[in-house]
């Protein structure tokens, strides 16, 4: 694999929907004026639909800049080469020659005028175009940054309705993951692009400068077969800077002070700026799309694009820096903690030699800890003189050294702070850390120290006193602080524990709780898709896994690593193996190089699970051996990794060799995991071990959630040698979307005797067995029907809301009309789109026509 020779010329890919409006547009003479902003993309869309159109129409581009703004006609030159120096002293003569120029060439065919930076157009330039759009001479597609930028003519023709408007905002994540895939020949991690995507603020063309700067430095590498980032996304001397300078040197002295103020401390609070600069240069940074003020009770300003933050930020003077800060410093009204990037402001305060403030300094090590950076907190927290440090900086302290695996440091603190509360006479926080005893079950928020002693207890070798403890809670409520991190323990330990409809619904508060702090989103979404998973409701997987693709994860990065290897565990899970591998490689290659939050296991094992399934038993154990690497023990890894690594290395009864699965069963009994020892025991009776068929029985019914449901169904059909109940199981397995179990439970039912189905369960069973009862797939994430079967690419492949979309869109209908007849979002229309064209391996509406018909 190799980076393109010229990486300046970047395919186009995505934004079909954006140049399918324009060219029906121009193609029934309906003038178009193309708004937005710099970088956004809409030249290269106005110049895709004049492509679409040269074989119908005659084209012409003309393009107004600064330089020919200052001669007459400059615009129009081509246009006005060839006229006499007389015709050139009068407009109307000048538009008539143009107009009648135009007719011959055209020779009966329509007239497309591409008019770009109208906004830099000269006087006599702008009246003629308009005149040749106001006379029907030319259809037009005008392009500007704003209305207000455009001139007079321009303005009055969209006023008056003779233009049509069409804004282009940022590219979508999809769009972005499309476009960067085909330029870099395959696809990347979602972490990968959500990292390029969310810095750029989709911007594509910050987004082609920013990637071609990380290829050049080195930091999106070849790894495996695709290309991962080693490290954060930095920006040099180059291109992408010497734009966002040169942009920024165009404005006012005002402008420059809030972009640097919001780059350096991170989102500011509008009343705290409004005390240094005058409301307009808020009001134009707005319209310019280079801040933006968000609807909170606070209206926090930060900079729309973070990649411009990142510039001002490597390349403001230290001594400006400081004059800022001090002016920060200053202002009666600035908070401890000024917006929602605490980590920002917190290096900022320490760079420039200010003092931390106390709740400063804990946000920033909340942050820090959640996105499990136990260095930075540590860094923060130590700027804390000792005689400030209250309880919640102890417990971050603690997580800290927790994630850094610290873990006698971790109880010594903890220790220690509780002598020092008891020797001043105050109330101890909790039982002492050393003994190991644990808050008792009340179902109320824990205390910080509390919180963080359960995450040291749970990452020690022998967790099972704070397992039973959150195991037993009959209920947990989530404080007001804010800090959804127990609720996240609970909420897992439910799941695993034979709570996962318990568990899931904690998730989602905590989920809610997080939608605004994103540096927890991923450790809530995880506990949430976790929980769903275990409980088996795949469609609400299937759904939220969807939805957050749709909308970029929103710019986090870490969630999205967490949701594609989790849409990988699912296809794998199913029987999708090769939709599996497309998802979990790109992942793995990322992963090896930033194992975001601990997932590489998971992968690894759910990938060695598919490879096995297709007969790759050399690559299969390969990855399970990598597993092991670093002196990571497996009784370690996350339950869902342990329960892959058994499949991959079961063997069916038959060999008369120990079983994984059953072994790993056993351990998660004695811990009291029921939903794993329930998953475990059923696998493991799918293959042929029968002697997990009573234990299942006993434990289902103790299991909440479709998936115990399903389990105990078949279980009690093979315990009592009911092949109807296993019949029953197979199509209930089907219904759910696990096409693996269905097939391999219709076989065991099959197998008891067909003497003992009905004819209706005997037609059915042998539909599921061979793949063709034409019913499964609607609960999966990647839409397969059936089970690998070396196909693929057409509608049989396409999930049953993918098929009514797909129908919808080949039949003309658009994104927005599809959205409001299914009660969808548009971005949610547009992210089913992008899975359909990539199944069917098809890029716009035309081939899906095609396709289906």
């Amino acid at each position: 694999m190799k980076v393109p020779e010229h990486p300046g010329k970047w395919s186009f890919v995505g934004r079909e929907e954006h140049v399918g409006s324009l060219v029906s547009s121009l193609f029934s003479h309906r003038s178009v004026l193309l708004l937005g902003r710099p970088g956004c993309g809409k030249t290269t869309l106005a110049q895709q639909a004049l492509a679409a159109l040269s074989d119908s129409a005659l084209t012409i581009q003309l393009r107004g800049s600064a330089i020919a703004a200052g001669l007459e006609y400059g615009a129009i030159g081509p246009l006005v080469s060839e006229l006499d120096e007389a015709d050139l002293s009068h407009p109307l003569t000048v538009l008539r020659k143009v107009a009648g120029g135009l007719d011959k060439r055209a020779a009966g065919r329509p007239v497309v005028l591409l008019a770009d930076n109208i906004q830099h157009l000269d006087e006599l330039s702008a009246l003629v175009i308009s005149q040749l759009a106001g006379q029907g001479t030319v259809t037009l597609l005008a392009v500007s940054e704003r209305v207000a930028d455009a001139p007079e003519e321009f303005q009055s023709l969209w006023k008056d309705g003779f233009l049509a408007r069409l804004d282009v905002g940022p590219m979508s994540y999809a769009e972005a993951d499309r476009m960067l895939g085909r330029h870099m020949g395959t696809s990347l991690s979602r972490f990968t692009v959500a990292e390029l995507w969310s810095t750029a603020g989709g911007n594509p063309q910050l987004l082609r400068l920013l990637t071609q700067q990380q290829v050049s430095t080195g930091n999106l590498v070849r790894s495996g077969g695709g290309w991962a980032l080693r490290g954060p996304i930095t920006i040099d001397d180059g291109p992408l800077k010497d734009l966002v300078l040169a942009r920024l040197k165009r404005l006012s002295d005002d402008e420059r002070h809030v972009i640097e103020l919001v780059s350096l401390a991170g989102p500011l609070p509008l009343a705290v700026l409004q005390q240094i600069v005058p409301a307009v240069s808020l009001d134009v940074l707005e319209e310019q799309g280079l801040a933006h003020i968000d609807s909170s009770a606070r209206h926090l300003v930060r900079i729309q694009t973070p990649a411009v933050a990142a510039v001002v930020r490597r390349y403001v003077p230290p001594g400006r820096s400081s004059m800022l800060r001090e002016q920060i410093q200053t202002l009666h009204d600035t908070p401890d903690q000024p917006g929602q990037q605490p980590h920002r402001f917190a290096a900022w305060t320490l760079n420039c030699g200010y003092p931390l403030a106390p709740q400063a300094a804990l946000a920033a090590a909340q942050h820090a800890n959640a996105r499990h950076d136990g260095h930075r907190a540590l860094q923060v927290l130590s700027a804390v003189p000792a005689t400030q440090m209250s309880a919640d900086l102890v417990a971050e302290k603690v997580r800290a050294l927790t994630k850094l695996e610290r873990y006698d440091a971790a109880h010594a603190l903890l220790n220690q702070h509780e002598a020092r509360r008891r020797l001043s006479g105050q109330q101890p926080a909790g039982p002492p850390a050393s003994d190991m005893d644990m808050p008792s079950a009340h179902g109320t928020p824990f205390s910080s120290l509390e919180s963080a002693g359960l995450e040291l207890a749970l990452s020690t070798t022998d967790p099972r006193t704070a397992i039973d403890l959150l195991a037993s809670l009959p209920t947990y409520q989530l404080g007001d602080d804010g800090d959804p991190s127990t609720a996240v323990l609970v909420s897992a330990i439910w799941a695993v524990a034979g709570r996962a409809d318990d568990g899931a619904a904690l998730g989602l508060q905590a989920v809610t709780r997080c939608s605004d702090l994103s540096a927890g989103r991923h450790r809530a979404g995880a506990a949430l898709l976790h929980a769903l998973f275990v409980s088996g409701r795949w469609d609400e997987v299937t759904e939220l896994l969807q939805r957050d693709y749709s909308a970029g994860y929103n710019g986090d990065s870490r969630y999205a690593a967490v949701s594609e290897v989790m849409e990988g565990v699912m296809c794998s899970f199913c029987g999708r193996h090769k939709d599996a591998l497309k998802l979990l490689q790109p992942a793995i290659d990322q992963l090896r190089l930033q194992n975001t939050f601990g997932m590489l296991a998971l992968a690894l094992a759910a990938a060695a699970y598919a490879h096995a399934f297709q007969g790759s038993g050399a690559v299969s154990a390969a990855l399970l051996e990598e597993m092991n690497v670093d002196g990571v023990r497996r009784t370690q890894l996350p339950y869902l990794a342990r329960y892959f690594a058994a499949l991959a290395a079961e063997r069916p009864a038959a060999t008369d060799q120990e079983s994984p699965l059953l072994d790993i069963a056993a351990q998660w009994r004695q811990a009291g995991f029921l939903s794993y020892e329930m998953l475990a025991l059923t696998s493991a009776l799918l293959l042929g071990r029968s002697e997990a068929a009573e234990r299942l029985v006993a434990i289902g019914e103790n299991v909440q959630g479709p998936l115990a449901g399903l389990c105990l169904m078949f279980g009690r059909g093979a315990a009592a040698n009911d092949a109807g109940g296993m019949a029953e199981a197979a199509q209930l397995a089907e219904a759910m979307g696990q096409q693996q179990w269905a097939v391999a439970m219709a076989a065991e039912a099959l197998a008891r005797g067909t003497q003992a189905l009905s004819t209706e369960q005997l037609i059915t069973a042998q539909l599921i067995r061979s793949g063709d009862s034409g019913t499964a797939g609607a609960a999966s994430p990647a839409g397969r029907a059936t089970p690998d079967s070396g196909g693929g690419g057409g509608i049989g492949d396409l999930t049953m809301r993918e098929r009514d979309i797909a129908h919808r869109a080949a039949a003309g209908a658009s994104n927005r009309q599809i959205a409001s007849e299914l009660s969808l979002s548009i971005r949610t229309v547009e992210g089913h789109l992008y899975q359909i064209y990539s199944k069917m391996q098809i890029s716009n509406r035309t081939e899906l026509s095609m396709a289906l018909s």
